[in-house]
């Protein structure tokens, strides 16, 4: 490269930017409640919000994915650290605190695991083509519709719809 491309060429000098960017997930047991994910999830955004170096008007903890072991939540916030070693501390301050909420609300950081279910006898379910099955597809499928409008109108009861997503 010549010496005049890299005199007129813009630097970006991560060492000197404002905030720096912490990516995480929070791995949690299958089987916690969702009222203990929600309240994990808003104890954190509360943590992060009381945090001295994290960056206050952009940060994101939400229940992101289903795992192969564990229901992960995303945490994604920004240092206001100056160096590097300052957003280390503050990091291990952070993820200390986290530990220390799940602790309380008793929630079980998730480990990778496997279950085997073994099932003792075996229904019997029409094969396709044979007379009945399709009757039978039909009403496992009308069943399912009742029990999922059922289930979401118990969950919908007396709450808020979500905020409109901004354009």
């Amino acid at each position: 490269m010549p010496n005049s491309n890299l005199i007129s060429a813009h630097v970006d000098n991560y060492g000197r930017r404002n905030f720096r960017r912490w990516k995480t997930t929070v791995g949690v047991a299958y089987d916690t409640p969702a009222e203990k994910i929600e309240a994990l999830c808003e104890g954190i955004r509360e943590l992060v919000r009381r945090h001295p170096y994290t960056r206050k008007d952009y940060f994101h903890v939400y229940l992101n994915e289903f795992g192969a072991c564990s229901l992960d939540i995303l945490v994604y916030v920004f240092w206001a650290a100056p160096n590097w070693a300052t957003e280390l501390r503050e990091r291990h301050r952070l993820a200390v605190d986290i530990l220390r909420l799940t602790h309380h609300l008793g929630v079980e950081i998730a480990f990778p695991t496997q279950t085997l279910y073994l099932k003792r006898g075996v229904e019997t379910v029409p094969e396709s083509g044979t007379p009945g099955y399709a009757s039978g597809v039909e009403q496992a499928k009308r069943a399912v519709r009742v029990d999922v409008s059922r289930l979401v109108d118990e969950v919908l009861e007396g709450s808020v719809p979500p905020p409109a997503v901004p354009d």
